[in-house]
């Protein structure tokens, strides 16, 4: 229930400001987790990210439901799909004044914020990259964003045998061209 009433209300807060901003509009997301498991390096994914970048405030929030990961360890996989897990939550501040790229060369900057995951929460930094991306008529550029996570940081060890303590988190987000409400 928690999860529905968070995407109503980002929702709900998106259409408000709506009326008289420019928001770049979004497709899902792809994240991807680099991670040993038992000394052997695994790719573990998601195509379904959910995120919302207000244009004016540089203001992000990305939201991804566990349940939603695909690990290709069969044991895992069926533990996720079992268990109930409250979405991964992250809200910040894009270190950057505007997301414009066209002509632009790659932007390099930080992401702060906080990022809520097993129901810990920690201010951490991403880094960022901005490129110009024109693939086919919408998509206007590409948002990568790359952690370096710390399962004892999220209290996760336990939950997650076998895996080592250091997990490579990357995000590749297509932005759309922005329209104007």
């Amino acid at each position: 229930m928690k999860t529905v009433q968070f995407v109503l209300l980002l929702l709900l807060s998106h259409v408000v400001q709506a009326q008289d901003n420019r928001f770049f509009q979004m497709r899902d997301g792809k994240l991807g987790i680099s991670v040993y498991v038992n000394d052997s390096l695994h790719n573990i994914g998601c195509e379904k990210v959910r995120m919302m970048i207000d244009n004016e405030t540089m203001n992000i929030t990305i939201a991804v439901n566990p349940s939603t990961i695909v690990t290709h360890i069969d044991s895992l996989d069926t533990k996720i799909k079992q268990t109930r897990f409250d979405d991964v939550v992250f809200r910040g501040e894009l270190g950057i004044k505007h997301l414009a790229t066209k002509g632009k060369s790659p932007q390099h900057f930080n992401v702060e914020g906080k990022l809520t995951l097993n129901g810990v929460i920690r201010n951490i930094e991403m880094s960022a990259t901005l490129s110009n991306f024109q693939q086919g008529p919408d998509i206007e550029s590409m948002l990568y964003l790359h952690y370096d996570l710390r399962l004892s940081d999220f209290e996760l060890e336990e939950k997650l045998p076998g895996f080592a303590e250091e997990v490579c988190i990357e995000v590749l987000q297509p932005l759309l061209m922005p329209t104007s409400k």
